[in-house]
């Protein structure tokens, strides 16, 4: 337990709940430390967009290894780097340091000393395992098995001394196939390499900050990048060891924790310390600090020696107050999460009074799957805990699912009443499919988790929003709507006028193509913008461009659950995703969104084709091991396939084996004609006539895309890069260049670019005109733009006029456009930033640095 402390004030607030967007995270808040459980997807973005901050962020806990509940680990690590924490405690099941590891080649910060545990569990443990210890909080942590009904109980194998085989320890749906072929791992032991990969990445441990390299490395300068890459041994780029689950873990199992806080000593009692003749001096400083003190008294027979304990004069201690974190995803879990609570932590869930003066439990946070909250057994379980505890849950059944980046809704709003198909509301429901009072046999104690609920431990309060937080004036437009600013009414007025005068002109064949930007910020994500991904929705097939953190939030928000067309239809019928290079921010949203691909009910019929460069596939190949994603290694399958990207490079025969180009191992699934062949596969799937990569210019190896359709129609798509000709080169004539523009075209935004190897507006416009493009989109922007990014507005009337060059539109999220009325965008640019300057927010934007990835 922690030292006696004097008072001081403690809380829980739910940072994300359950949503399309978002998994349950917690946080614990003392004055000098913040204490984070789970890292979902989007967590950062919505520290954004909740203002809280990551100041004196101490530990992260995770409850599983997995998409769903860490996703946002590593983007939490490079933001809490960037902004000054310099130590970082991280506490999750086995299988942390593997997936840690696996981040290797695109997750590295110097500045930060980075402590890893894995809790590992044993066999009917006797005692309370101590996670995490400090002056704050003693953490507890024990596993919730996920076994399958014809396994053996945990005692029963041990008292009948049978050995389970690892196969006895998983269900069939959770294992997850080996990718064996071809592999070449570290030597000698795979636990040294993944500690030795982790050494790397982050500082050592109490080694002296260099300000030096750190100032490299927040100002993003190339030279820091090579620098890191050079101090690595070579060994540090193979692929890592397969990694198994313990038998004391199996695969899915998940962890719980116990958080108990400090002691509070009670309040000395003044006149029991002049009774005790207690002199007025530091010495009754110290009584209050829990110290015994003694101190020279004159009594009858002369000068004599008094001591005093602190019980004598203080008050009872108030029993420490407890947060239990219990992730429960399927009802087949709940006896082992009722065995822990039976036998070890049952002092935790005891209405016994030597118990409850030891700790008193004040809430207890219930992440639950489908059917756990209306299983009987569960039920009672939650009854065993005292009357005064809360009860906070997340549950799918009974969760409501608002909007969660409101700031981007509320803009999503005015603009839909401009064009409803161009600008769609994100799917949303305020109300539960069945809310809680539906449940007669809850404790009376029982809310819903909610964003920014906070509960009070010291002193104990009941769960209330917090007051704090910025206005929601999404939902509250629905419930109270008000009239567009007449400036706003104005404009768009105008550009419906625009749009109705310019002359249509039908194409004997429509392409039938859809672009939609998902993410359009770049290494920042703000509240206005995710990071990169773009979709590309086909008559025969969907493909993605780049798959950034919260990508599959995205997707969800624009197509809902439950209907046809929605986002399982969407992940169905998704045929490619091209990843154009390894910075976190244009594939750390991509297992998420394999796995999910995965989990469909109904599984598609055809594979899914990933391109990237070896990095993002070597990542892929190693979480897989985590998590079954979907690789496969049989294109007439439905799984994954991965493409190298290299060799669909336009100037390649055989792979580079010098400098930045080269591949970068020797693994047989590296073979050029694979790819190849498997590339011709997917053109054949997609009906496109050919699809190659473009070796461009950014500060990492880095390729775009040019994809052309047998009907005609051609995208390309730039990825990071200056300006480069190897694209107008390659995708001459294209019907639409994605092009990134992430800074503007004054001189300090042009040396920015320049030293962080990205594009100005004015010279990715340039390219497009070098390339004959009919239309360039520009997206990628840099957070100084969380709204508008720098203008290339000029008024309708000049757009009626013949246009020379490609006609030019900007991104922005869930902004929908087809492929043959880009125009429409176009004509929507001066209402669009008329709508941005009238529903500005009085707050400051707050993006959350990714820098360092970029």
């Amino acid at each position: 337990m922690p030292l006696l402390r004097k008072m001081q004030d403690w809380s829980t607030t739910v940072v994300t709940p359950l949503s399309y967007d978002t998994e349950p995270t917690v946080i614990v808040t003392f004055p000098d430390a913040k204490y984070m459980f789970n890292a979902g997807e989007n967590t950062n973005r919505s520290f954004c967009q909740s203002h809280m901050n990551r100041k004196r962020l101490r530990g992260i806990f995770l409850t599983q290894v997995a998409a769903q509940r860490a996703s946002g680990l590593g983007g939490m690590i490079m933001s809490s780097a960037d902004s000054g924490i310099d130590k970082m405690d991280i506490i999750g099941p086995p299988g942390l340091r593997h997936y840690l590891a696996s981040m290797r080649t695109y997750l590295y910060r110097k500045s930060i000393d980075v402590s890893i545990t894995e809790c590992l569990p044993g066999v009917d443990a006797s005692h309370l395992d101590v996670a995490y210890q400090d002056h704050n909080i003693s953490v507890y942590s024990f596993p919730i098995l996920r076994l399958p009904s014809s396994c053996i109980s945990m005692e029963e194998g041990e008292k009948s001394g049978q050995k389970r085989k690892r196969s006895d320890m998983q269900d069939g749906p959770s294992k997850v196939p080996k990718l064996e072929s071809g592999r070449i791992v570290w030597d000698p032991d795979p636990d040294e390499c993944r500690e030795n990969a982790l050494q790397q990445m982050f500082k050592p441990k109490d080694s002296p900050r260099d300000p030096i390299e750190l100032s490299k490395e927040k100002e993003g300068e190339q030279t820091a990048v090579d620098e890191y890459k050079r101090k690595v041994p070579s060994r540090f780029y193979k692929q890592l060891s397969t990694f198994s689950f313990p038998p004391t873990f199996p695969q899915a199992s998940t962890l719980a924790y116990i958080v108990v806080g400090p002691r509070t000593r009670g309040r000395i009692d003044g006149k029991k310390l002049n009774e005790l003749g207690v002199p007025h001096s530091r010495l009754r400083s110290e009584l209050t600090l829990g110290k015994t003190i003694q101190f020279e008294v004159i009594g009858p027979n002369g000068p004599e020696t008094r001591t005093v304990h602190p019980e004598e004069c203080m008050a009872k201690s108030e029993p420490p107050a407890a947060v239990i974190i219990l992730d429960i995803p399927s009802v087949d879990m709940i006896p082992s999460v009722i065995r822990s609570f039976d036998t070890v932590y049952k002092p935790f869930r005891s209405l016994d009074p030597n118990d409850m003066e030891e700790h008193a439990v004040r809430v207890v946070y219930h992440l639950l799957g489908s059917g756990v909250l209306e299983d009987e057994r569960y039920l009672e379980f939650m009854k065993g805990f005292p009357e005064t505890t809360e009860h906070i849950v997340s549950s799918p059944e009974h969760s409501p699912n608002p909007v969660t980046f409101t700031s981007h809704g509320f803009n999503q709003y005015r603009l839909s009443q401009l064009d409803p198909q161009t600008f769609p509301l994100p799917k949303f429901n305020t109300s539960a499919v069945t809310p809680l009072t539906n449940i007669s046999s809850l404790p009376n104690k029982t809310s819903i988790m909610t964003a920014n609920l906070t509960a009070s431990l010291r002193p104990p309060g009941p769960p209330q929003l917090d007051s704090s937080a910025p206005d929601d004036r999404f939902h509250s437009a629905f419930t109270q709507p008000q009239p567009l600013p007449e400036a706003t009414a104005a404009a768009f007025e105008k550009a419906k006028e625009a749009i109705s005068r310019r002359p249509v002109v039908h194409k004997e064949t429509p392409s039938g193509v859809t672009v939609l930007p998902l993410g359009t910020g770049s290494a920042m994500p703000t509240k206005y913008r995710n990071v990169l991904s773009t979709l590309i929705k086909t008559p025969h097939g969907n493909i993605l461009l780049d798959a950034g953190e919260g990508t599959m939030g995205q997707l969800t928000r624009r197509f809902g659950r439950g209907s046809e067309g929605d986002v399982n239809d969407i992940l169905a019928n998704l045929k490619c995703i091209f990843v154009s290079h390894a910075h976190a921010d244009h594939h750390m949203g991509l297992a998420k969104l394999l796995r999910q691909r995965k989990l469909l009910p109904n599984p598609p019929k055809h594979p899914l084709y990933v391109i990237s460069i070896r990095q993002v596939h070597l990542h892929l190949k190693e979480y897989h091991d985590l998590e079954d994603i979907g690789l496969c290694d049989d294109p007439d399958k439905n799984g994954v396939v991965q493409i190298m990207s290299d060799a669909l490079n336009f100037k390649y025969n055989e792979y580079p084996t010098m400098g930045m180009w080269r591949v970068g191992g020797d693994e047989p699934w590296l073979d050029l004609q694979l790819s190849r062949k498997n590339v011709n596969d997917m053109c054949r799937i997609l009906h496109l006539q050919m699809f190659r990569t473009i070796d461009v210019f950014h500060r990492a190896k880095a390729f775009g895309a040019h994809f052309k359709h047998k009907s005609g129609w051609s995208i390309a798509f730039s990825g990071d890069t200056m300006p480069t000709p190897n694209i107008p080169r390659v995708a001459s004539g294209a019907t639409l260049l994605i092009h990134e523009a992430s800074m503007g075209d004054e001189e300090e935004e042009k040396e920015i670019a320049r030293v962080n190897a990205h594009s100005t507006v004015s010279q990715a416009i340039q390219i497009a005109r070098d390339t004959n493009a009919e239309n360039v989109l520009l997206t990628h922007f840099s957070a100084r733009y969380p709204k508008m990014p720098p203008s290339v507005v000029v008024p309708p009337e000049e757009n009626m006029a013949e246009q020379k060059g490609p006609l030019v539109t900007l991104a922005f999220d869930l902004a929908e456009m087809d492929l043959d009325d880009m125009w429409k965008m176009n004509l929507y640019l001066p209402a669009i930033e008329q709508c941005f300057k009238d529903s500005a927010d009085m707050d400051v934007d707050e993006p959350l640095s990714l820098i360092g990835s970029k």
